[in-house]
């Protein structure tokens, strides 16, 4: 099938947006914009109705929302600018997939740090909540005793773990399809090149990249 009926196909299976993006990614190879996406489905006359929307679900997109302010604020609101104006400039073209996982690949590994550093962040400080339980997430998750919950965790067996990861989809290390990854890595090893430890060295590599592919 073409793009457009993939499109068109995930649609009609009643996927989000970004689901559709993610779909194509995994299952076709074809990494493109939300805006492109938004295009496409214009020119096919595919469009979501807006829906009332009920205050439980409401309330949880309220919670999403103020999770992501939240994570701007501590961080994250830096890479989502920064990427923006590469955007902008012409430095950066979500349309080229060459773009994309050269970009993937060059920052993955900082922005996976940075995640983590505000998961660490975030497990370590005091929830405060209306509800019956607050206190530290960490302690929350792995002594719930002390704060009078119950642990709902239970043993399973190797052999379960095996059979659900068939189900599931690995994160590449390194960000990209790994088509991508052998072919970076023998350019930067004959260039005597490494992997960049901050923003300024994977913006630096990820320029030379797109000039080699």
């Amino acid at each position: 099938m073409s793009l457009e009926e993939d499109i068109r196909h995930y649609f009609m299976q009643n996927h989000t947006y970004r689901e559709i993006l993610v779909l194509l990614h995994l299952e076709k190879n074809v990494s493109i914009s939300l805006r492109s996406l938004e295009k496409i489905l214009r020119s096919l006359g595919l469009r979501r109705r807006r829906t009332l929307v009920v205050p439980r679900v409401q309330a949880a997109l309220m919670r999403i929302e103020s999770w992501w302010r939240l994570m701007r604020q501590m961080g994250i609101g830096y890479w989502i600018d920064y990427f923006k104006d590469l955007d902008d400039n012409g430095v950066l073209s979500t349309e080229s997939p060459v773009h994309v996982e050269c970009l993937r690949f060059c920052f993955t590994k900082l922005l996976q740090k940075e995640l983590d550093e505000l998961r660490e962040q975030w497990n370590l400080h005091r929830v405060r909540t209306s509800s019956s339980f607050a206190g530290k997430p960490d302690l929350l998750y792995h002594h719930p005793e002390l704060f009078g919950a119950r642990d709902y965790k239970f043993p399973v067996e190797f052999e379960d773990i095996d059979a659900l990861e068939r189900f599931t989809v690995r994160t590449p290390q390194y960000g990209c399809l790994d088509a991508y990854v052998e072919e970076f890595q023998i350019l930067l090893e004959r260039n005597g090149k490494e992997m960049p430890e901050t923003c300024h060295e994977a913006i630096t590599l990820y320029l030379w990249l797109i000039q080699q592919i």
